[in-house]
């Protein structure tokens, strides 16, 4: 199972799934729905034009797209625009087919790689006393790059923005493709690999400048005491 993840600087769902719409076969998914859950329906098919639109526009705040393999879960977000965290049941190249198909909807910065690595990238876990404390961080792309994964996609502006080296990361990958304004790197050969890679991707995230490092706040975290020290400082890596 492959974790993909897309923000984009458009709150227009049209154009996002006008994208989707246009994804491959293997990578297209074929229901909608407004529920987390199985689709209600059957009979939501996306290829039924005006009732898929009509869902489309009536929906504030996301819904959920899906077919027997693949699941889209595309939200607005207070103080950004829109996201879309996804979970793909295809062969490792199709993953990186929908990052590279997915420019067309022009996103500010994508991902795909297995859930454990996306954790091990953006999660902290601290235990206090009793209490075991879990946290994202690390996600908001006005601070910085959100990181480093088996595949990365990144547009330019996001890249100029926060000062990234893209030779840098050419020299680090094993793959590099320029899709218009966007820079799109694969690390390693396969997402499973993420282990073996650890210690290197964690090396590259700490000395790049723009990219967060969940390093420096583990590091911080483990002289947090109590809660409200653990708050404090999860607070300032969003």
């Amino acid at each position: 199972m492959i974790e993909v993840g897309l923000e984009f600087a458009t709150r227009d769902f049209d154009q996002i799934v006008t994208a989707f719409e246009a994804l491959p076969k293997e990578l297209r998914p074929l229901y909608f729905s407004n529920d987390e859950t199985e689709v209600a329906s059957k009979t939501n098919l996306i290829e039924d034009s005006k009732r898929f639109s009509a869902f489309v526009e009536a929906q504030k705040y996301g819904f959920f797209l899906r077919s027997h393999n693949i699941s889209y879960n595309i939200r607005t977000v207070p103080q950004k625009a829109v996201i879309c965290d996804g979970f793909l049941d295809v062969e490792y190249g199709l993953a990186t087919e929908f990052l590279a198909q997915m420019t067309a909807a022009k996103p500010v910065f994508g991902f795909a790689c297995v859930p454990e690595e996306r954790e091990w990238r953006n999660r902290v876990i601290v235990r206090l006393g009793n209490n075991t404390i879990e946290s994202w961080v690390g996600r908001d792309t006005r601070k910085y790059v959100p990181g480093l994964y088996w595949t990365t996609l990144m547009s330019h502006a996001l890249a100029m923005r926060h000062g990234i080296s893209i030779p840098d990361l050419k020299r680090n990958a094993i793959e590099c493709k320029c899709i218009g304004d966007f820079h799109l790197f694969r690390f390693y050969e396969n997402p499973n690999d993420w282990l073996a890679n650890k210690g290197k991707m964690d090396e590259l995230c700490l000395l790049s400048a723009g990219i967060f490092s969940v390093i420096n706040v583990r590091s911080l975290l483990s002289h947090a005491v109590n809660l409200a020290q653990h708050n404090t400082t999860v607070s300032q890596w969003p």
